[in-house]
């Protein structure tokens, strides 16, 4: 037996003519847009040239590609997996979807203990797994062959990151670089939207100004904002400033545990639960309630685009560890290396030791442990460890809420092109973004009046304060939820408020992510 199972609704539209199945859009070298189609006869006459492996290393975008062949199912999505793609493989049978419930439906299911204690660790299930071991991911990085004639699968690579960090190369020849990678990779966005209305999530940070400016730059002017949270927020102001700087409507939703109480009594959110975890991440709730209210309210343009800012800081170096920062003449080890990726990707407030060797394991089967003794090489592993598994289910994933309301959406500092431009830049550059706010704030920024003053990672006084009111969400969500009212996760919750970055990351690294998944579970997993 083999099967494609697509869902076709207004949550994911899909292109089908002949053995063809397409969704998302693409742009070629020549910067032409090509979607439904359109895309299709692009595939058709590329496959023509080239497999499906050499073609997609041509393409930007997001998309998912699905072909059905007489003998064949090929399938691949893009460089960071933006839309996910699921196949059933036992006793030669081989099922493709893009929506993991339906084979639920159709095989039963069992859940993988061992990759629930990762969800509940990290958020995420790690490598290609989900929660139901039948069933499993189709990389980002790879094209899926299933040959129905043999009743075999195979993997082709697609898309190798390899280290070519360049550490030649002067801060000015950066800047150039990374001036002419943002002018190519904004005039592509800009030639993808047709002119349809953009809406962006606006933080306090650098990386959705970035998108704000660049696009008033580019003249864009047809551009809604909006921030949410607790009204005393600093990033509340910032947003509604730097809007107003630019000439941009901008929009408030305030949260409060009433909000929640509202959205999470309303049997939507259980939909929206079930769409967005796909029994392999926990959901993304932050925006849920904002987009929420804006679409009830009839404030978001009709047959807009969303256009987050994921997530330029991070490829420019925010996330590289504490202890590397400090330790840059630390004697390199493998255990070293895996140390501080668990202190910093996992948590292991429910688990035992044996939970942490297995999650030891697991990371070398993935062969993401460096190679050589080179603190370059280090730094790299440790940001495509980020890239691969974080970003790309977790961080990424949030854009199921656009999805989920009908929006259409683009994530263009994932660009490949900005994957490849950062990937290479040495971690001198990289270290406390060093090159990216000095880029930001001298050339883009400051002519908008909009600079932002660059902090060490040590200088956090600004950063606790957002953290504790990222906690009053988590509070006013569980609260809400109405299942830990009294238990211990709440009272630290509310002690957070006045403790320090070393009290919530110990909160949300051991207690949100099993009290996420145990709502999941119950909203979800327990229904199916």
């Amino acid at each position: 037996m083999s099967e494609i199972i697509i869902k076709t609704s207004s949550i994911r539209n899909w292109s089908h003519k002949d053995d063809i199945y397409c969704t998302g859009y693409v742009m070629d070298y020549h910067n032409h847009y090509y979607q439904g189609e359109e895309f299709i006869s692009l595939i058709r006459n590329g496959l023509r040239k080239n497999s499906l492996k050499f073609f997609l290393k041509d393409l930007r975008g997001n998309f998912a590609i699905i072909l059905e062949r007489e003998d064949e199912i090929i399938a691949a999505t893009d460089q960071i997996g933006s839309i996910h793609l699921f196949y059933y493989y036992k006793n030669n049978d081989f099922i493709l979807t893009d929506d993991i419930h339906s084979i639920h439906n159709l095989t039963g299911y069992i859940i993988n203990t061992e990759r629930l204690k990762e969800l509940r660790t990290a958020g995420y299930v790690l490598g290609k797994e989900t929660l139901n071991p039948s069933i499993s991911r189709v990389n980002s990085d790879e094209v899926i062959h299933f040959k129905k004639s043999e009743g075999k699968v195979f993997f082709d690579k697609i898309y190798e990151l390899a280290n070519l960090i360049n550490t030649q190369r002067t801060e000015e020849d950066l800047y150039q670089d990374f001036h002419h990678v943002t002018e190519v990779v904004f005039n592509r966005l800009i030639k993808s939207l047709n002119n349809k209305p953009v809406v962006i999530p606006l933080s306090g940070g650098y990386d959705s100004r970035f998108i704000a400016c660049k696009l008033k730059e580019l003249g864009v002017d047809n551009v809604m904002c909006f921030t949410y949270g607790h009204a005393d927020y600093p990033e509340v102001a910032e947003s509604r400033k730097v809007a107003h700087a630019l000439g941009f409507k901008w929009e408030y939703v305030e949260y409060s545990r009433e909000l929640w109480e509202n959205v999470l009594h309303d049997p939507i959110t259980a939909d929206y639960f079930k769409f967005a975890g796909q029994c392999f991440t926990l959901p993304h709730i932050q925006d849920f309630p904002a987009v929420s209210v804006l679409r009830e309210k009839g404030l978001l343009p009709d047959n807009c685009i969303f256009i987050p800012g994921h997530t330029g800081d991070l490829l420019a170096g925010k996330r590289i560890p504490v202890e590397m920062i400090e330790n840059e003449t630390h004697s390199l080890n493998h255990r070293f290396f895996i140390r501080t990726l668990l202190r910093q990707h996992f948590n292991f407030g429910y688990t035992r030791k044996i939970v942490r060797k297995k999650l030891i394991n697991t990371i070398e089967e993935l062969q993401y442990l460096p190679d050589a003794n080179d603190f370059e090489e280090y730094v790299y592993r440790f940001g495509y460890w980020d890239y691969k598994e974080r970003q790309n289910k977790y961080i990424v994933n949030s854009l199921r809420v656009y999805d989920f309301f009908g929006y259409d959406w683009r994530i263009p500092l994932w660009d490949q092109d900005f994957i490849s431009f950062w990937f290479a830049v040495s971690y001198k550059y990289r270290k406390n973004r060093s090159l990216y706010e000095s880029y930001l704030n001298t050339e883009l920024f400051k002519r908008y009046g909009l600079e932002k003053s660059s902090k060490t990672y040590k200088e956090i006084n600004h950063t606790q304060y957002m953290l504790r009111s990222y906690a009053r969400i988590v509070k006013d969500f569980f609260s809400a939820a109405g299942f830990i009212k009294r238990t211990s996760l709440l009272k630290e919750l509310e002690s957070l408020l006045y403790d320090d970055l070393t009290g919530f990351k110990r909160i949300k690294y051991d207690n949100l992510f099993s009290a996420m998944t145990h709502y999941y579970f119950k909203k979800v997993i327990s229904k199916l």
